[in-house]
């Protein structure tokens, strides 16, 4: 599969309740989140659409 052809999406990092939830940065984005119904991804979400080969995923960088 070529690289033109997959998904990448920004994210940011959330701890909350010891889970990680991941939100879409970009407002073009937030589709991912609607589909599942939610207004986060998972971890087992984010792992799920990663191995379909079609999604890749960056955490946001913080600036100090």
């Amino acid at each position: 599969m070529s690289e033109q052809s997959k998904i990448n999406i920004i994210v940011r990092k959330e701890n909350s309740y010891g889970r990680y939830l991941y939100y879409p940065v970009n407002k073009e984005d937030e589709w991912i989140t609607i589909i599942q119904n939610q207004k986060s991804l998972t971890q087992n979400d984010v792992a799920y659409l990663k191995s379909t080969g079609r999604f890749t995923f960056e955490i946001e960088r913080e600036e100090l």
